[in-house]
């Protein structure tokens, strides 16, 4: 198994997990930290998508990443229209 393989099956199993989806309602404080941290993972998996040969791999990396860049989109979306939503002070 080549190293591509391992790290996209470890992805694979990570993402079999059942977890609830991120919304403001459960996670509501999504700081800059974290979406610095998903914007580097979202990064890593571009860098390691253009390093390695297997093609198959290289387009799921990009696939993830992908969809890294919609969920911060998302998640950046909802913390405007809730701050946008707060009562205003006087």
């Amino acid at each position: 198994m080549t190293r591509a393989q391992q790290l996209l099956s470890k992805v694979a199993v990570a993402t079999e997990k059942s977890e609830p989806p991120l919304t403001c309602v459960n996670f509501p404080s999504m700081d800059e930290k974290a979406l610095a941290n998903m914007r580097a993972r979202v990064a890593q998996c571009r860098r390691l998508a253009d390093s390695i040969t297997d093609a198959r791999a290289a387009a799921i990396l990009r696939q993830m990443a992908d969809e890294g860049d919609a969920d911060i989109a998302r998640l950046e979306a909802q913390a405007a229209e809730s701050a946008a939503n707060l009562p205003q002070s006087e």
